[in-house]
């Protein structure tokens, strides 16, 4: 009988060593992906859509958490600044489903269309501006929509939020 106890051990110490390597290798993946970004904001979340040259630039972040705060930055380039507004578009998509905080610098004027809420901001003639939406998610999961200039030039983002 003392011959099969220690004939046990070792095997059940082999096994013990398997199970903490993998929790331990979990745990460091776990960690590098948070450090990445891809549990929040990171280098791997943070991305730009759009272009500066067309005129419209996004800077968002792909992964975000539930009720976190977030923003959303939107470049205008020159040319839609010219009469010292710009109408920045938001899909209703996302308008619906999230809450948003605040708008920087504050629109003057909110319209509801069929697809979008156009917000109309005031802004320096023939100047790039910037446009900065804070809000936070009030849903699980993935959200696609599209962020837009009232004279056609869009973006489409996503998003995913973690519980």
């Amino acid at each position: 009988m003392a011959n099969r106890l220690h004939e046990a051990e070792p095997a059940e110490r082999r096994r013990a060593r398997i199970a903490h390597r993998i929790g331990i290798s979990v745990f460091v993946l776990i960690l590098f992906a948070a450090l990445a970004g891809v549990l929040g904001k990171g280098p791997l979340s943070k991305v730009r859509g759009g272009s500066p040259e067309a005129g419209l630039q996004v800077e968002y972040f792909r992964f975000i958490h539930y009720q976190g705060p977030v923003e959303l930055k939107i470049a205008v380039g020159a040319g839609a600044t010219t009469n010292g507004r710009v109408q920045v578009q938001l899909s209703k998509t996302f308008v619906e489903q999230v809450e948003i905080e605040r708008i920087e610098p504050e629109p003057d004027a909110t319209a509801v269309g069929p697809l979008y809420f156009t917000y109309d901001i005031r802004t320096a003639t023939n100047a790039p501006a910037e446009v900065t939406v804070r809000f936070m998610s009030n849903h699980f999961g993935r959200l696609g929509y599209e962020v837009g200039l009232a004279d056609g030039l869009t973006v489409q983002l996503q998003h995913f939020a973690f519980p």
